[in-house]
């Protein structure tokens, strides 16, 4: 049986044994704070209370031991969620600005009735009619296009009601600026097109800087725009029977190109009110005739 004195020898090689541990780990702590600031997840066992022990990644290790199993918390905003487990922050939001109509900027008399024609233009080519809207999308085969208040009210009204009998139609263009005209004019002529002035007005004679003309189109031919097509869809029948209960009337009809200056647009419809549009039908006229009595 071993003697006392190997008791007491033995209890002394263990307590230097541990004390000489626990100085290891702190020495191996404070070297690893002072060199690298930070480290990957730790987990130890602390000898002296056999404690798993570990510490934030991202946070500055501290040097007494007794402190390591506590995450210190940021003083301003108490965030203990780990580095690793934190997610991307999104980037930043391009800030959208809302589409609005022009509005005018003087006043201006009321043109909605004026006759523009290939020789006449509107008085002042700045000419931005009140009360512009814009189309919604479900009238619109484009995006951001406008109509007088009560030229749109008609126009969803007719289009309304073609849908329930049958036939998608819908604006491929509407008002239209002195400058976009401008654009648009010089856009045909450059591609080769010499008879441009046949089909598209002049700027400041286009009936579409009165907010009140359209072009339509048809689902038949995919809303194409401005085609000729549309002379021989169901959706332009409809329109030239049913048009002109809503104020609307063909600006340029077939064979009075003598008379309106522009060729056949089946597809180009002005609001001029509802007891105009039934006058000008019945004395079959055009806009263009009417408005010079």
């Amino acid at each position: 049986m071993p003697s006392k004195k190997f008791y007491i020898f033995a209890v002394i090689l263990i307590s230097t044994a541990l004390l000489f541990s626990g100085s290891l780990l702190d020495r191996k702590f404070s070297k690893l704070n002072s060199t690298q600031g930070k480290a990957s997840v730790v987990e130890v066992v602390y000898p002296e209370e056999g404690k798993i022990i570990s510490f934030e990644p991202s946070r500055p290790i501290e040097q007494n031991p007794q402190n390591l199993n506590i995450i210190q918390e940021d003083q301003n905003t108490k965030d203990i969620t780990p580095l690793a487990e934190k997610k991307d922050e999104d980037p930043p939001k391009k800030k959208v600005i809302p589409f609005s109509c022009l509005t005018s900027e003087k006043e201006y008399d009321d043109m909605w009735l004026f006759n523009l024609g290939q020789n006449i233009s509107l008085p002042d080519t700045t000419y931005i009619p009140k009360g512009l809207e814009k189309i919604p999308n479900i009238y619109s085969a484009r995006t951001n296009i406008c109509l007088t208040h009560d030229t749109l009210e008609n126009l969803e009204a007719m289009l309304s009601q073609a849908k329930i009998d049958g036939h998608i139609i819908k604006v491929t263009s509407a008002f239209r600026t002195f400058d976009y005209q401008t654009g648009l004019l010089q856009t045909a002529t450059d591609n080769g097109n010499s008879d441009a002035n046949l089909s598209i007005a002049k700027p400041g004679y286009s009936e579409h800087q009165l907010g009140t003309a359209v072009d339509l189109s048809g689902e038949s031919i995919n809303f194409s725009s401005a085609d000729r097509a549309f002379n021989y869809t169901e959706e332009a029948k409809w329109l030239e029977e049913h048009a002109s209960d809503y104020g609307f009337i063909e600006s340029y009809p077939k064979d009075k190109t003598d008379i309106t200056g522009y060729i056949y647009e089946p597809w180009h419809y002005r609001y001029v009110g509802i007891d105009n549009a039934k006058q000008i039908l019945k004395n079959n006229q055009t806009i263009t005739e009417f408005l010079a009595e």
